[in-house]
């Protein structure tokens, strides 16, 4: 891992790490960037207020790990969140709608309760094919306070916190990395299921 510190927007690199908390109002800090089990990651700590649709204003701190999926297949943009979280996914980013994941097979009832799935309705197969019911299952295990976002096939896995401790790091680093996999794997198969 290579560190860089604080990243401003007139450096040239602004908007190194995207996904839904990118804003031209938005801090970067602590931003590290490396390569783990051949997947290119990048870590930042974001800082930025938003304004909510009924006027609030509200200041949000994210710690923001990104892994750059290997698959060939074009990843839709999809968001994952737990339910008590989805406030500020509508509050920036209002394009995406909630999706039921039915279409394929049954996910467990934990994870229908606990987390909501935003995506375009066009694209709802392929984020189910994506997020099969094993699949979501571990989430309820390990992503219970992490929001999930795939976007220009880079998975986004976002933590609310201001000051992280080692054991949450090594915790977003082992969940991200199986969740990397694990979309690659689930999109070798779509892909296989194509031909």
């Amino acid at each position: 891992m290579v560190y860089f510190g604080a990243v401003r927007h007139g450096d040239g690199g602004q908007h190194l790490v995207r996904g839904v908390t990118v804003s031209h109002s938005h801090i970067d800090h602590d931003y590290t960037v490396g390569t783990y089990r051949d997947y290119d990651i990048a870590l930042v700590l974001r800082r930025d207020r938003l304004t909510y649709p009924d006027k609030r204003v509200v200041d949000h701190s994210w710690l923001i790990m990104t892994f750059d999926l290997h698959t060939l297949l074009e990843v839709p943009h999809c968001y994952v969140s737990p339910t008590h979280r989805s406030e500020i996914l509508l509050a920036k980013y209002t394009r995406l709608s909630p999706l039921t994941l039915t279409n394929l097979a049954p996910h467990s009832a934990a994870f229908m309760q606990q987390f909501t799935v935003y995506a375009s309705v066009e694209h709802a197969i392929v984020v189910e094919q994506l997020l099969p019911p094993e699949t979501t299952a571990q989430l309820v295990q390990s992503f219970a306070d992490i929001s999930i976002e795939l976007s220009d096939n880079t998975l986004y896995i976002y933590m609310h916190e201001k000051h992280p401790s080692r054991p949450q790091l090594e915790r977003m680093l082992t969940s991200g990395l199986w969740l990397a996999q694990t979309l690659d794997a689930n999109a070798r198969q779509i892909l296989l299921q194509a031909r």
